[in-house]
């Protein structure tokens, strides 16, 4: 679990976040991880944002291919 910590921009509005996620070394041994160990996590405030961030993630899985 990831504990999502609230913050706000110098306008004091709520802001997004972006993070990335890898997983390696991964237990039990049997797991395996596929060339898709990354992902792009982006947490958003609004519609249009939200939009453009489906849009961005679209290109990053078209690349990974």
């Amino acid at each position: 679990m990831i504990p999502i910590i609230q913050r706000e921009n110098e306008n004091g509005e709520p802001r997004d976040e972006i993070f990335g996620v890898q997983i390696f070394e991964a237990h039990p041994a049997a797991v395996k991880i596929s060339k898709k160990d990354t992902c792009i996590v982006e947490i958003v405030t609004d519609a249009e944002t939200k939009k453009q961030a489906e849009a961005l993630q679209q290109l990053l899985d078209r690349i990974r291919q």
